[in-house]
């Protein structure tokens, strides 16, 4: 079985009602709207650094952080307090969770006593599995949705390529036309929603984001206008995305949404911050990620949808 630490800890910081920063997107699709909610910093206390993966529609979040000691746990936060979640193979060097879906299921990825990193799925009810593809040296699991449908990454000499693993426990690779490797570069599935489609990055000479939908055998590319090496992180059952890019020389957070609007926003920092990631969508539209600001990392959610 999988071990997830009875270890609770309470969010280190208090929420702020504030909008996001904007940044208007020159030749967007529709007009740039404020994204506003309830923005949360989320930090595990102690960490030196702590990430948001996934949220849930209820508002289970998944994420990693970096304890004083330099080791990466996954954790799960739940009605406002945390757990730790630690992969049980011995000599394990750390764990991340990555990907959780409405049954409680969580997917991610573990380095081993060698340094080979792995992937793997604690479900809700049930044994800890490992998730290797054969003959790559490394694999990841990123995410996973309501039927158990997972969508990761794995590497071999020549480049890296994504995948999906079904329920009915059969890996597709995807490799998207003319990618390029070796690894770390080539295609990355990320995120999978209930329909089945599937979100991700590709590179061809530079970094894109892709949606490829249920069923289709060919993918749409996914560009912020005005920034480039775009990272589509999240999909939601709706088809809203989120993501990131570089624009201005730093990396901002986006969500498309399903009529394929783009608006970009960054962490409501007292000055711009370094890095604003956007890594999840629930059905809600309520957004989690990881910001950096005068050097530390913290994860945050932006609730739409409600007050925490």
């Amino acid at each position: 079985m999988g071990r997830i630490s009875n270890k609770p800890f309470q969010l280190a910081l208090g929420s702020l009602a504030i909008a996001f920063t904007m940044v208007v997107l020159a030749g967007s699709r529709g007009l740039a709207r404020d994204i506003t909610g309830t923005s949360v910093p989320i930090e595990v206390p102690g960490a030196r650094s702590t990430a948001a993966r996934a949220i849930t529609a209820d508002g289970r979040i998944v994420g990693q952080f970096t304890d004083a000691n330099g080791r990466t746990h996954g954790f799960l936060l739940a009605e406002g307090g945390f757990t730790t979640i630690d992969v049980p193979v011995a000599g394990a060097r750390s764990t991340t969770a990555n990907g959780i879906n409405a049954r409680g299921d969580i997917v991610g990825a573990w380095v081993d006593s060698g340094g080979v990193t792995h992937g793997y799925v604690l479900p809700a009810y049930g044994p800890f599995a490992v998730v290797d593809f054969e003959n790559a040296f490394f694999t990841t699991a990123f995410g996973i949705n309501a039927a158990g449908d997972i969508v990761g990454q794995y590497d071999t000499s020549e480049k890296r390529y994504g995948y999906l693993l079904s329920r009915a426990g059969v890996f597709t690779s995807i490799d998207l036309p003319d990618t390029l490797g070796p690894p770390p570069f080539g295609t990355s599935a990320y995120s999978i929603n209930e329909r089945g489609d599937i979100v991700g990055a590709y590179f061809d000479g530079t970094v894109h984001g892709y949606i490829l939908p249920d069923g289709a055998i060919t993918h749409m590319p996914l560009d912020v206008p005005g920034g480039i090496n775009t990272l589509a992180r999240g999909i939601n059952s709706q088809g809203d995305i989120v993501g990131d890019s570089v624009l201005g020389g730093r990396r901002v957070a986006f969500r498309r949404d399903r009529h394929g609007s783009y608006d970009s926003f960054e962490a409501p920092t007292a000055a711009p911050a370094t890095a604003t990631l956007a890594f999840g969508i629930n059905a809600a539209g309520d957004i989690v990620g990881q910001y950096t600001y005068l050097g530390v990392t913290r994860g945050f959610v932006m609730y739409r949808s409600r007050t925490p």
